[in-house]
């Protein structure tokens, strides 16, 4: 029995055992692969449908395949199928092979046909190809335009999540936030629909992998191209501030590379606009909204009151990953690891790989500093000093205080793992500001005081030697 694989979509774990049924093992969506493997021919686990004629009328009743080029693949099979030639019959199983390796069909919808489905192949004027990942909120499927033929992603709300006016509304602001930025590092969004009771999103499909996975399959990355991907995402993330939004969730799992290296800024489903004052999180109570690996610090405590630094923290914990192999705080529970986030530094880049140029280590710590008004002001300046550095290796960043002694001691961290995921750990608190000292006032002379001690001091030394001398006369 061939061990379990678990695959992955937009940083989001994919259910692996329906591919599996099919002896299909999805890493990465390269869907141009569809029907060229060799796996193609095992079809074992499906419920046994008796004929290839009620599989070719199920597919009829699918509309999957025009009538003219289902015909045209029946006669086809007919003629090239052993089993007919031997005067046996031929299975739902021998079609849908042929089906698949002529490019009529894919794994997936060969996998619904041959339980029985013949609908919810549709959305509008989009034919789904087969999913591509699935998240909290959504399921994305690889879809082909009908009249245009163009491959586009389709993010689908499930049903479930429909009546809940918090879903549904973050949905549609992940659309509407989206469709604001066109920016090359930045995946598109084309359009907005629903069907009955089905409500969908199109987007622009990338062939390629997140980040996340790729980091977790490799290891940490060269230098140049974790430098590369940061510059990438920070141009990605510049032009979304500027049009007055921020993403509130960046991470290695929300930045997709593609075929060409180019990097892809994704999921604006927790995005806020800069001028609303009254967003979605303050309507529906979510003070914790991000990822834990690399939340802000003032996000932890505040998620509707950030603003674009705390961006620019969640990057610098995303280069971390790059370069580091691992977050920040790599270890414990969530609730410790927002705590660590508020309160201890990790150790530095440069510290954990040799080949980090110290340069790359202080931009990391500038842009994960705890203090928001510390850090870079907005990723334009990361930019510019990523250009001067590559012009000026020995370039120095403006001067960084020293980094404050780590409190990880006097934390107690067994503590923060009691409290619940959804509420953001209790801040330590800042040292009180130190009274201004008082300037010093000048005493007055105390000079004279002593020296009428001293003389009282004779006198009585004077009066005891007396009358000591007085006694022993008499006696």
């Amino acid at each position: 029995m061939r061990p379990a694989r678990q695959a992955f979509w937009f940083g989001q774990p994919v259910d692996a055992e329906p591919f599996a049924r099919l002896g299909l093992w999805i890493c990465r969506p390269f869907p141009d692969t569809i029907g060229a493997s060799p796996v193609a021919n095992s079809f074992r686990g499906f419920p046994p449908m008796s004929t290839a004629a009620n599989f070719l009328e199920l597919v009829r009743q699918s509309q999957l395949i025009s009538p003219e080029e289902l015909n045209a693949a029946f006669a086809a099979f007919e003629a090239a199928s052993a089993k007919v030639k031997e005067g046996a019959d031929a299975t739902a199983a021998d079609l849908a092979r042929h089906l698949i390796r002529s490019n009529l069909i894919t794994m997936w919808q060969a996998e619904k046909l041959l339980s029985g489905k013949n609908k919810g192949f549709f959305l509008g004027k989009y034919k789904l190809l087969e999913p591509l990942g699935a998240g909290g909120m959504s399921f994305v499927y690889l879809a082909e335009n009908q009249l245009l033929g163009q491959r586009r992603a389709i993010k689908v709300l499930p049903k479930s999540k429909v009546t809940d006016s918090s879903y549904l509304e973050r949905f549609y602001r992940e659309a509407r936030a989206a469709a604001q930025l066109n920016h090359p590092n930045i995946v598109r969004t084309f359009d907005i629909d629903q069907q009955g009771d089905q409500h969908y999103m199109v987007m622009e499909f990338i062939d390629g992998e997140d980040l996340s996975s790729l980091v977790k399959r490799v290891g940490p990355l060269p230098i140049n191209d974790a430098v590369n991907y940061l510059r990438q995402s920070a141009a990605a993330l510049q032009h979304a501030h500027q049009a007055g939004l921020i993403h509130r969730d960046v991470k290695p799992g929300n930045l997709l590379l593609n075929k060409q290296g180019q990097i892809k800024l994704l999921d604006l489903g927790l995005a806020k606009f800069t001028d609303q004052l009254s967003n979605l999180t303050v309507i529906h109570n979510e003070t914790l909204m991000g990822t834990a690996d690399f939340l802000s610090p003032e996000q932890a405590l505040h998620s509707h009151l950030v603003d674009l630094r705390a961006d620019i923290y969640s990057l610098g914990g995303t280069f971390y990953f790059f370069v580091a192999g691992h977050p920040p705080f790599p270890d414990g529970t969530v609730a410790q690891r927002l705590v660590r986030h508020q309160s201890v530094e990790p150790p530095t880049l440069a510290s954990l790989r040799p080949d980090c140029p110290t340069f790359l280590s202080q931009l990391c710590e500038w842009m994960m500093r705890k203090k928001a008004e510390d850090r870079c002001r907005d990723c334009g300046e990361i930019l510019d000093y990523l250009e001067k550095w590559q012009r000026d290796p020995n370039i120095a960043l403006p001067l960084l205080q020293a980094r404050p002694p780590e409190m990880a001691k006097s934390i107690d961290v067994a503590s923060a793992a009691n409290s619940t995921v959804g509420v953001a750990p209790v801040a330590a608190k800042p040292n009180k500001p130190a009274k201004p000292a008082k300037p010093p006032t000048r005493r007055p002379s105390n000079s004279g005081g002593y020296w009428l001690l001293i003389a009282l001091i004779i006198v009585l030394v004077g009066a005891v030697a007396g009358l000591f001398f007085a006694f022993r006369t008499i006696q």
